[in-house]
């Protein structure tokens, strides 16, 4: 199953440190079309984030649009690939008013 090794490993580590942010993990296989992991913050609710995961891509967004983090050139590691693809996550987040992101 197609994922984003580095960014999983990392906010898997935040959500287990911020136990107050209700998550769901799908792995999802669209035979040809390939499969992605999702991450869903606050499912099914008006605070939902959304982060959709492969190999070379993070995608994170709400219902006010997204954020395609992926390397597309740039030179950056996939650990850093995974830490700024975090930060957004913490930033939205921070915005849904799951907390500050101070204690992260």
């Amino acid at each position: 199953m197609e994922t984003h090794r580095e960014f999983e490993l990392i906010v898997r580590d935040y959500l287990q440190r911020h136990p107050g942010i209700e998550h769901e993990w799908h792995r999802i296989d669209e035979g040809d079309a390939g499969s992605r992991t999702e991450l869903i913050c606050g499912p099914d609710s008006d605070k939902e984030i959304v982060a959709t995961l492969r190999r070379d891509a993070i995608v994170i967004g709400d219902k006010g649009g997204s954020v395609d983090v992926a390397d597309l050139g740039s030179g950056l590691t996939p650990l850093q690939l995974a830490t700024k693809a975090l930060a957004h996550l913490i930033k939205l987040l921070d915005k849904k008013g799951y907390g500050s992101s101070d204690d992260s």
